[in-house]
């Protein structure tokens, strides 16, 4: 599920009174208010050419078997994961890009 803008503006606000109230962080407060709720999908659409890095990383990542992700990948597009957190989802696609593979990173 989709964070709402009012869930958004009421984690903003959190922020603000667990600073003291201290004005001027409008802008910062919502933005980590969004990276704490929304949610991303991360979908592998390559894996390059280091394929058997990449399968073991996703192996950690998701904790699959080799060859189930070999065939999963082999089918098409691969959901890595669904509903990341920003900073999970921003880790993986780091970990994954520095091997080589094509991701597409969206919000759920």
């Amino acid at each position: 599920m989709a964070a709402t803008l009012d869930q958004i503006a009421a984690r903003a606000y959190q922020r603000f009174v667990e600073r003291g109230c201290e004005h001027g962080h409008d802008v910062e407060d919502w933005v980590a208010a969004e990276r704490e709720l929304l949610r991303y999908q991360i979908v592998l659409r390559a894996p390059g050419s280091n394929l058997i890095e990449v399968l073991r990383e996703l192996r950690d990542v998701t904790g699959m078997e080799l060859r189930e992700l070999k065939d999963r990948i082999d089918a098409g597009r691969f959901t890595v994961r669904r509903a990341a957190p920003s900073d999970e989802a921003e880790a993986i696609r780091e970990r994954l890009q520095a091997l080589g593979a094509e991701l597409t990173v969206s919000l759920v």
